[in-house]
């Protein structure tokens, strides 16, 4: 289960915050009209000022990067921007040095460094970023370049520039295809994967936007100077929302809360969670959420990527001062935690990913290095586990299956991946002792009250599970879509067979059916009519508690492009907008029957070069789909 920890709180309430990760710091800097900016120190628990923007400095959705001296790795700069369109803009720049560093030699260099001066040139003369018609507030950018000196700014209302940090110069403006406010959105560098090494000399680079229903992938060419923007998928949960924390981690991207942009009544704050696969172009809306409903919130990784933590924000009433984390595995499918470790073991020089067990390897010898290393100590399991009839030591964290997991693949030699790829294996932990497996955290905390436990890996095949576990389905939602009626009557279909899935589905199994009364549905009907079932009966938490879900779709289609042929003679994607919006399904059974008839002469407006993406449900091998076509003679 996933869950977060409540952490000291905030110095003071604080939205629309930015945040730097530095070894075992996280730096606040500042907030909407904040100006005082904090180290939180993830070993310590424990927040110090560091210093505050100056005075005549007016933060609103200002934007803060980190820019890191490869001779000088102790030491960062960040450079803080932002403002209204003609109005004062900032544009400072602070060397930092940890407030934290306990050497009295080092006490004057804190002082001397942790402090807000002018952005300048090598001439000294103050360079500003953001031009008199630059709408600055809510201004999103990352640090790319083939040398790590290009600024990418992403600004309202759709602005993409391109600034030298070395000429100080502005080098590209562009304007982004898309009729969407970009404001306070998600915006990040692909090659600057928390979890992979920063690659330079590259001359291209890949940034991600998203916001509100605007999905883009921005590929900028630096010999050429040019920009090529391609769109990208965005699920109907999160397409209202904007104003979210973000973290970008391995490939793929958490969403955090957001915000529709209305006030009122018609105003929602969100407390979902959603995941966007960067190599999959999928969503996943997940069954846990934040604590409470939050906006103007920040996401940030922890400097060993294992905890994600999210700082302020505003709720549906208040500023907050809420600081809470989230271990980053508990987001992750086991495909996700494979593909990790195969990527950490295929580091050799040290600069790649840290271990997701936390031992610090690249951290400064130290105090905090030392007290870090005792209370890591304190907090380890010993257990032992049997692979390939070989017995290795493991050591975990923390008392959950999520842990025990992580620590049985850390073990894994490289023929095992090979293996369960190849075979279509999965990973079985057994505890020797009982010869019970282990499926929960409950199993965990039970079995480690022995003196070092000892668990052995059972190979299990996909096909072996699937016929050994049977379910018996008690609460099924059967939801019909129906086009029987179009615009050319001559295509009408006879819904005599509806009264047949309600004879089966309601009285002989006692489900719940519902099925669409209105029996001519252009795109936009079928879309509210699925999203209505979904609020009402309260499908994205099953409130319900449904075990089973089947969709019946009914009417034509053309079959090799899996699309439903609507009334007025257009067209629906069955996977990109039927199935994809039943996420919170993706652990139970899943049934699709597509019940249509087809013939050659019928003409809807569908482009021949159209390119509709069938897309990877997040699924278990737990669905099943049924085609019966039937060819209509006219």
């Amino acid at each position: 289960m996933t869950s977060f920890q409540t952490l000291p709180s905030l110095p003071m309430s604080l939205h629309n915050t930015q945040c730097v990760a530095y070894k075992r710091e996280i730096l606040v800097c500042g907030g909407h009209d904040k100006k005082k900016c904090y180290s939180y120190h993830t070993i310590k628990n424990q927040y110090k000022e560091i210093c505050s923007y100056p005075n005549d400095v007016k933060l609103q959705g200002h934007c803060v990067v980190k820019r890191v001296d490869e001779n000088n790795p102790n030491e960062i700069t960040l450079l803080s921007f932002g403002g209204s369109e003609n109005k004062k803009k900032h544009t400072l720049v602070m060397k930092y040095v940890s407030v934290w560093e306990e050497d009295p030699n080092n006490i004057e260099k804190i002082k001397q460094a942790n402090q807000w001066n002018p952005f300048t040139n090598n001439d000294n003369q103050p360079i500003l970023i953001g031009r008199d018609k630059d709408y600055h507030r809510g201004v999103r950018a990352v640090i790319g370049g083939s040398n790590n000196h290009l600024l990418f700014i992403t600004y309202s209302p759709k602005n993409i520039d391109v600034f030298n940090l070395n000429t100080f110069q502005y080098i590209k403006h562009d304007t982004l295809p898309t009729s969407d406010f970009i404001f306070l959105h998600c915006f990040v560098l692909k090659t600057m994967n928390g979890l992979e090494r920063v690659k330079t000399n590259i001359k291209k680079n890949e940034i991600l936007l998203f916001c509100k229903k605007t999905g883009l992938s921005i590929e900028y060419d630096e010999d050429n100077n040019t920009f090529q923007f391609h769109r990208l998928p965005v699920c109907n949960a999160i397409a209202l929302f904007y104003c979210y924390a973000y973290v970008y981690i391995n490939d793929f991207i958490l969403f955090f809360g957001g915000w529709n942009g209305n006030l009122l009544s018609n105003k929602i704050i969100s407390k979902s969670v959603h995941k966007y696969s960067i190599k999959e172009k999928t969503w996943i809306t997940f069954e846990h959420t934040l604590p409470i409903s939050l906006k103007d919130c920040f996401g940030i990784l922890n400097e060993d990527n294992t905890y994600i933590h999210i700082i302020g924000g505003s709720s549906d009433k208040d500023i907050v001062s809420t600081h809470m984390k989230t271990n980053v595995i508990g987001w992750m499918d086991e495909k996700e935690i494979v593909e990790v470790i195969r990527k950490e073991r295929k580091e050799d020089d040290g600069i790649g990913i840290k271990s997701l067990e936390s031992n610090d390897k690249n951290m400064n010898v130290g105090n905090d290095n030392e007290e870090s290393k005792e209370e890591e100590k304190e907090k380890e399991i010993i257990a032992y586990v049997i692979i390939n009839e070989k017995k290795k030591t493991i050591k975990m964290k923390e008392l959950t299956f999520k842990e025990l997991m992580i620590q049985c693949y850390n073990n894994l030699e490289e023929e095992d991946f090979e293996k369960m790829t190849k075979e279509k294996l999965k990973m079985e932990i057994i505890d020797i002792k009982n010869g019970k497996i282990i499926e929960s955290n409950e199993d965990i905390i039970k079995i480690l009250k022995d003196n070092e436990p000892l668990f052995k890996i059972n190979w299990i095949s996909f096909k072996i599970e699937s016929e050994l576990n049977k379910k018996i389905i008690k609460n099924g939602l059967v939801i019909m879509i129906n086009i029987n009626e179009y615009d050319d009557d001559n295509n009408n279909i006879s819904n005599d067979y509806i009264n047949n899935y309600r004879i089966l589905f309601e009285k002989k199994l006692n489900y719940t059916l519902i099925y669409n009364e209105k029996l001519k549905m252009n795109k936009e009907d079928i879309k509210e009519y699925l999203i209505e079932i979904i609020i009402n009966k309260k499908l994205r938490k099953n409130i319900y508690k449904y075990d089973c879900l089947i969709i019946i779709i009914s009417g034509y289609i053309n079959y090799q492009k899996n699309i439903l042929i609507t009334s007025n003679g257009n067209f629906i994607s069955i996977y990109d907008h039927i199935f994809s919006l039943f996420q919170s399904f993706q652990y139970f059974p899943k049934l699709y029957i597509i019940d249509c008839c087809y013939i050659d002469n019928y003409v809807i407006n569908i482009p021949n070069n159209i390119r509709i993406k069938k897309q990877q449900q997040q699924l278990n091998n737990d669905f099943v789909i049924v085609w019966s076509i039937l060819k209509k003679i006219n």
